[in-house]
């Protein structure tokens, strides 16, 4: 009976180890327009260490990305473009950012 208990105590505790990880980390994902409203293509969206690239609609989308404060940035062709400050909350949330050059 007491091994059932532990045993119990140990997958409630790994159970809620991941609930909150997954409330600890978000999906970004968003759409960047130029100065022409047009969507941005091949450019690079980081924020901190997760980066990904704008398809042919402007879209991107980076995950895993910590709950908190960080900054938000768009390049292309090693120029940044935008940075901006957002705060990630939630598990999925979207920025969209327009590029004024």
């Amino acid at each position: 009976m007491c091994k059932l208990f532990i045993s119990l105590f140990i997958i409630s505790s790994f159970l809620s180890f991941g609930t909150v990880r997954a409330a600890d980390v978000a999906t970004v994902s968003g759409q960047i327009r130029d100065a022409n409203d047009k969507p941005l293509s091949n450019a690079t969206v980081s924020i901190g260490d997760k980066s990904d690239f704008t398809d042919v609609d402007g879209r991107y989308r980076i995950r895993d990305v910590p709950a908190g404060s960080h900054k938000i940035q768009v390049k292309k062709k090693d120029k940044v473009l935008k940075e901006d400050d957002i705060e990630v909350k939630g598990n999925s949330m979207r920025q969209d950012l327009s590029i004024r050059y």
